[in-house]
């Protein structure tokens, strides 16, 4: 693995939302919601604050990792839903995992597009992704997303 990452954006995992149009007169105009900005920006600052601690040494101006080819694991971590008793004392959520919303390929697109044109040129550059959702069973029960990057050797 090198030049490893990782980081974790903390708060809900997000999926991103489609963008909204707007008719103005006879012509249409795209934007993307707010919610896609601020959690983006929130990907961008924790990437920043782990790149710092790494230290990584790039040949690119501009992006951490260029046009190299990367790795992209993305695990998304979400609160256990409450149980009844009975369910408790069956112990049925324990070995599930979450199916809820948001997807995991709304997910990742939140995630690599909040990282465009800041860790790497453009998300085309990612050669393997791989998303996994989890209950939160730790100690740590904030919701969270922690990502890896690195480069494929």
């Amino acid at each position: 693995m090198k030049n490893r990452i990782q980081f974790t954006v903390l708060g809900k995992p997000f999926g991103q939302k489609r963008p909204r149009a707007v008719r103005m007169g006879k012509f249409i105009r795209m934007y993307s919601p707010q919610e896609n900005i601020s959690y983006k920006q929130n990907v961008v600052e924790a990437y920043l604050e782990a790149h710092s601690k790494a230290k990584i040494i790039s040949e690119c101006k501009n992006t951490t990792y260029g046009k190299k080819p990367l790795i992209i694991e993305i695990q998304a971590f979400f609160t256990k839903p409450k149980l009844t008793k009975k369910q408790e004392a069956l112990n049925l959520i324990e070995d599930k995992f979450p199916t809820k919303k948001p997807d995991t390929d709304n997910i990742a697109k939140a995630i690599l597009d909040g990282l465009n044109g800041v860790a790497y040129d453009d998300d085309a550059s990612v050669v393997r992704l791989t998303v996994d959702k989890f209950y939160c069973y730790d100690n740590i029960t904030t919701e969270r997303v922690v990502v890896v990057i690195y480069e494929k050797e």
